[in-house]
């Protein structure tokens, strides 16, 4: 008999018999490793308001070009950065600003929200500002950058299907997708064919 490990933050308790449960979870995407599937299985135990964060803080460093395979931080800036594979929506047809409006919208959300509370986010060259990580979130993010860049590109890819077909969140419900016409499984197979091609 497997011993119950617990952990605990503020606002919620992530419970799991071993590794092996970790490991089982149920993805939309197919193609992808153990260390993905451990990454969900932790991030979707989370309350709404730690997702939130979670999916801010990745997509902003999406919107600035921090998904590449050498894992620099400010890319656009170095002496043979056409030697960088940088991973954004744009690689997959969305307009520049696409993700930067994505995160307005969710950072109005969150402001929405904790708009009794203090500590409001904003957007600040790019990147949203003010997140508050808690032990979880800051574990969550951990296990993301040392996923490779590969397996960062599946985090993304299952994002945003679970965004697009609300099983991303528990009760939070977006009402605005930045799909447009495509849905998440669109999105998700376009950034699997540019992966299979650049990668």
């Amino acid at each position: 008999m497997s011993r119950k490990r617990k952990s605990a933050n503020e606002n919620n308790v992530i419970e799991f018999d071993d590794i092996k449960e970790l490991e089982n979870t149920f993805m939309y995407i197919t193609e992808t490793t153990k260390k993905v599937k451990i990454f969900f299985g932790i991030l979707l135990r989370l309350d709404d308001k730690s997702k939130m964060a979670v999916l801010l803080y990745l997509f902003s460093k999406l919107n600035c070009n921090q998904v590449n395979d050498k894992n620099e931080v400010n890319p656009d800036l170095l002496d043979g950065s056409d030697d960088i594979i940088i991973f954004n929506l744009e690689v997959i047809g969305y307009d520049m600003h696409t993700t930067e409006a994505f995160l307005e919208y969710n950072v109005f959300q969150y402001n929405l929200k904790e708009r009794n509370k203090r500590g409001y986010l904003y957007i600040d060259n790019g990147f949203v500002i003010g997140i508050k990580p808690t032990l979880f979130i800051s574990l969550v993010i951990a296990i993301f950058e040392k996923l490779s860049f590969s397996e960062q590109i599946d985090v993304f890819a299952e994002l945003i299907i679970r965004y697009d077909n609300d099983t991303y969140f528990d009760s939070l419900e977006p009402e605005v997708l930045f799909v447009g016409n495509r849905s998440g499984f669109d999105v998700a197979k376009a950034i699997n064919e540019w992966k299979k091609k650049n990668i």
